[in-house]
């Protein structure tokens, strides 16, 4: 066994991501109630000045690129964490299912990330209570993360591609209903990920103080020479 890599710090920064998307996913819920109300009127002939729709026009396109750049930081911060949780139980000497490199790049091919991210959360979730549980908890919870995150990610596919086709004030309308109800349905998405995230880091630390008894009067393990610093 060699030192496992601190994920703490790391894990409180993918959940203050998040929370921050979450504000901005409130952001768009309202953003999209202003674009309906604005196309509404243009569609029943009670057009609004010039002025409004410019504006409207403005504040949406702000915060889809708001949210857009979160959704990177999100993206970012997730994988660091999620592939450090990975590789920690190898450093603890647990044999894992994949390299711990596909923690990263399972997420980003096709079909293949349909299964394997979930299948990596799960083994973190396990292996990581074995070192000090009796009992395991049920992963019960991961099957709802993961299919609210499957489902998502169709609809958001979906959505785009009709978009696209879109040339009248009628699809715009429809699109922006579309993009009202898939912003309201990534709030239970997001709550249910910093609920993973945050039982995840709690099994994190109970795995490390169990770790820090096993090697009491043994010779510590030390951390290659900038370690701390590595991307996962």
């Amino acid at each position: 066994m060699i030192a496992i890599l601190d994920n703490s710090e790391r894990a409180k920064r993918v959940v203050i991501f998040f929370w921050i998307y979450l504000g901005a996913k409130i952001l768009r819920i309202v953003s999209n109630l202003i674009q309906y109300w604005t196309l509404d009127l243009i569609q029943t002939g009670e057009y609004t000045e010039n002025f409004w729709v410019e504006w409207n026009d403005l504040q949406y396109g702000l915060i889809v690129i708001l949210a857009g750049g979160i959704n990177v930081g999100v993206i970012i911060t997730f994988i660091q964490w999620f592939r450090r949780a990975y590789n920690n139980l190898q450093r603890a000497g647990y044999r894992i299912n994949y390299s711990e490199g596909w923690a990263a790049g399972a997420w980003f091919i096709p079909f293949l990330n349909i299964v394997r991210p979930y299948k990596i959360m799960k083994e973190v979730w396990i292996k990581t209570q074995m070192t000090y549980a009796s009992r395991i908890e049920s992963h019960g919870i991961l099957r709802g993360w993961w299919i609210l995150f499957l489902l998502r990610g169709w609809y958001d596919n979906a959505t785009t591609r009709l978009s696209m086709k879109s040339e009248t004030t009628a699809d715009f309308i429809r699109d922006t209903q579309l993009d009202l109800f898939g912003s309201i349905f990534a709030i239970p998405a997001i709550i249910v990920t910093v609920m993973v995230i945050k039982q995840v880091s709690a099994f994190e630390e109970q795995f490390k103080q169990q770790l820090k008894i096993e090697t009491v009067g043994k010779e510590q393990p030390v951390l290659e020479d900038n370690q701390e610093e590595e991307f996962y």
